[in-house]
């Protein structure tokens, strides 16, 4: 997850606070069904403010909102990472790209060990590269402070990958320096910016208008929604991460990721192959498997296809059973509180 460390120092400044009270709005909307199974859900894990979910059913959707519908923009941290993985699966497709193609052919990493690292090793998150090249603390400290913090420069990038050893290369160890410079290495092979692949490839033909790349201020909608921290509800400033963007800087709502998670579920549209798994993994919560895109389990006798995301305010989850044609969708603004658990329950535990 994106902000994993930030989200870690957000609780700890939450908890020399006095609690906020309260669980997900009780200003509820859509589907009365849905929202009844999850507001428990939701209070069990500690979400404090508002949510959007989706129930994916074949071609029918279900929504349910808590202080928000399906039109209301979230931050999807690292559900980005899954956007990334499938332009390079596209590119992959079209003969742009192969999976063996070296970093340093794109970029210039001049003789570093980065330069040898092939495009699957970055998706695979198997690079050997650091998982960040920021400084989390102080980015932490911005965000709570309601500034957006300094995440660099692409210059900056490059040079962590040229000073990184690789001394992990080969293990699966999460990346988000890894997933920035494949964004950055596939946009810059087809000779555009990032955001401007990801609209022409994913975003218009899938027909999601309201999914955005903010980079700066000005990028933002206005009125944008912000995130709070779990405990004492405090606002935190938008993520805007630069030189990061590949992996966690996507905003959406929840009738743009219903048809993202269609085309995954009916398996249509560029980059499919970035959902098979490919390689072996062991998880926080057992045996995982990894695709170019996405996280792979076994739960209760389904095989899930899920990935997870945070920034310092929000939380997001979309998981899906491609044997049912099912997918479950959750994001939240309640920083550091994790709804992964509950999108698997109403996918795998028998809701709806």
């Amino acid at each position: 997850m994106l902000a994993l460390t930030s989200a870690a120092l957000v609780v700890v400044v939450g908890l020399v606070t006095a609690p906020w009270p309260g669980g997900p709005s009780k200003d509820t909307s859509g589907d009365t069904e849905l929202v009844e199974q999850l507001t428990p859900l939701l209070e069990e894990v500690g979400v404090r403010d508002r949510v959007s979910a989706a129930f994916i059913d074949g071609d029918e959707i279900s929504y349910a909102g808590f202080g928000a519908d399906q039109n209301t923009e979230f931050e999807i941290g690292s559900v980005t990472k899954t956007f990334t993985g499938t332009l390079f699966a596209d590119a992959v497709e079209r003969k742009e790209l192969s999976l063996d193609t070296k970093l340093g052919s794109i970029l210039d990493l001049g003789d570093s060990p980065a330069a040898g690292v092939t495009l699957e090793e970055l998706a695979l998150h198997t690079s050997g590269l650091a998982p960040d090249n920021f400084d989390a603390v102080s980015t932490t400290a911005s965000m709570l402070a309601s500034e957006n913090p300094d995440w660099g420069t692409e210059k900056e990038l490059l040079e962590g990958a040229r000073e990184s050893k690789l001394e992990t290369k080969g293990t699966f160890v999460y990346s988000n320096l890894g997933f920035a410079l494949l964004g950055l290495a596939i946009a810059k092979n087809a000779g555009v910016e990032y955001s401007t692949l990801l609209k022409e490839r994913i975003l218009e033909p899938r027909g999601m208008d309201h999914t955005t790349l903010p980079l700066a201020e000005n990028d933002l909608p206005e009125n944008a929604m912000t995130g709070v921290t779990p405990l004492r509800g405090r606002p935190i400033a938008p993520s805007l991460i630069g030189p990061y963007a590949p992996s966690g800087a996507i905003r959406s709502n929840a009738e743009d990721m219903a048809k993202y998670a269609l085309a995954m579920v009916n398996g249509t549209g560029p980059g499919m192959s970035g959902i098979t798994p490919m390689i072996d993994i062991e998880g926080p919560d057992g045996p995982t498997k990894r695709s170019l895109s996405w996280f792979v389990r076994d739960i209760n006798d389904r095989t899930i296809t899920y990935h997870n995301g945070a920034t310092a305010g929000f939380m997001s989850v979309l998981a899906i059973d491609r044997d049912s044609h099912r997918a479950v969708l959750i994001m939240s603004n309640t920083g550091s509180t994790d709804v992964t658990s509950v999108a698997l329950e109403l996918l795998t535990g028998g809701a709806k």
